[in-house]
């Protein structure tokens, strides 16, 4: 079996709540014990980019003035960068929730040629509408 590397997306990690987020460290728990590589990304609730670590898994946390009008253009801008320098280095981004500011994954995967996955699972999220 090929062992992929995989970067997980999520708009809440650890320290923050969710149960999306819970889900997400499990499977990670679940593909790691298979031998693929998983790590994460997520937006910074605090001030600027940092890296920290939750149940063994890298997590890196970007920058966003979600505050902001439009702050998800300057989120998205600082993800695109973040992948593009780690393309070489991942196979497959997968999103964890269908919120408005992750809707940008799949064309940002299919941009730098990888896979992708969103796992829309909360009851009243962005597409709750649809």
């Amino acid at each position: 079996m090929t062992q992929l590397r995989i970067i997980m997306t999520a708009r809440y990690l650890p320290p923050e709540y969710s149960g999306t987020a819970a889900q997400a460290f499990l499977l990670a728990g679940r593909l790691r014990e298979r031998g693929h590589s998983v790590e994460f990304v997520t937006q910074s609730w605090e001030a600027g980019y940092r890296e920290y670590e939750v149940e063994g898994f890298k997590v890196t946390a970007l920058e966003a003035d979600l505050a902001a009008r439009h702050g998800e253009l300057g989120l998205w801008r600082n993800l695109f960068t973040y992948l593009f320098r780690r393309r070489r280095e991942f196979d497959v981004l997968h999103a964890h929730g269908a919120y408005y500011t992750q809707a940008i994954v799949g064309p940002f995967a299919r941009l730098l040629g990888k896979r992708s996955l969103v796992k829309a699972s909360l009851a009243d999220n962005d597409l709750k509408s649809l």
